[in-house]
């Protein structure tokens, strides 16, 4: 059966210990911008159309799930005729006008027991927001600790339709969706978890001035800046008031060429181009 086609990785959604405190770290410091609030959940845009790249609950914090957008409304319903073949169990079946954002959605468990929502119909924003030191321009990756690694990869290729870019000896795989070298990557790990999300950021200047302000205000930085070896890209890492793990990111590499990529195999410890002493335990 034909994989399911996604198109990027839309948003994603986590628990947190205290909705205010966390609203002022996404709204005041990292630069996104509070949209909506929706029975106890908070949604946060980036600066770009869509509606949100983040919602917050309260709870234990966690990854609640991560979104995924399809083509069309007929794509999304057909993934659920894909997902049942492959054996996964939806937990939402496909369903109009359940969340704020989106025209319709489905929710299953990947392999590894981890949810993940898919949608279609993003609702587009017309309008800005005010001003931020730093406005990220998106939402770039996310990466997940996965317990079933050999079955995730070929859950995310020959279910959903990814593609692997490149990967750390048996350690960490990074796979496409789009031009863009990983909308997601999958770490080999005893636990399933939120690994981190990144976020977009205009350029090397944007990211400093994040840096800056972000050291300003006592958030100081887990790791970085460097730059990646898979993916080329330049990074700065963070946490969040509960210990989530955000990524200030730019210069992702692009594979215009799918039939001309061929997927590196880089060798296990620091595969960085540069980089200062890490990374901390917590991204292991």
């Amino acid at each position: 059966m034909e994989a399911i086609a996604v198109t990027r990785l839309a948003h994603v959604d986590v628990a947190v210990t205290d909705l205010d405190r966390s609203t002022e770290f996404y709204n005041d410091r990292w630069g996104l911008h509070l949209v909506e609030e929706h029975d106890g959940r908070r949604y946060f845009r980036s600066n770009t159309s869509d509606f949100h790249t983040l919602s917050i609950g309260k709870g234990d914090p966690r990854l609640e799930h991560l979104c995924l957008e399809v083509s069309s409304r007929d794509e999304l319903k057909r993934a659920e005729v894909v997902l049942e073949a492959a054996g996964a169990e939806v937990l939402a079946p496909y369903t109009e006008g359940a969340k704020p954002g989106v025209g319709a959605s489905l929710r299953f468990k990947d392999p590894n027991g981890l949810e993940v929502e898919l949608v279609a119909d993003v609702q587009q924003l017309k309008e800005g927001y005010g001003a931020r030191d730093v406005k990220p321009q998106g939402l770039n990756h996310a990466v997940l600790r996965v317990t079933k690694y050999e079955e995730t990869k070929r859950f995310y290729r020959d279910v959903l339709g990814f593609r692997l870019s490149d990967e750390t000896e048996n350690t960490m795989a990074f796979m496409r969706c789009n031009q863009n070298h990983h909308s997601l990557a999958f770490v080999n790990s005893d636990q399933a978890s939120l690994h981190h999300i990144a976020y977009t950021v205009e350029d090397w200047s944007a990211l400093a001035v994040g840096i800056k302000t972000l050291g300003d205000a006592g958030i100081c930085r887990i790791w970085g800046p460097g730059r990646h070896g898979p993916g080329n890209n330049v990074f700065s890492y963070y946490q969040d008031p509960d210990g989530h793990v955000v990524e200030y990111t730019c210069e992702l590499q692009q594979i215009v060429d799918e039939s001309a990529w061929v997927p590196q195999v880089w060798k296990r410890g620091r595969p960085e181009k540069w980089a200062g002493l890490g990374p901390p335990d917590i991204l292991h």
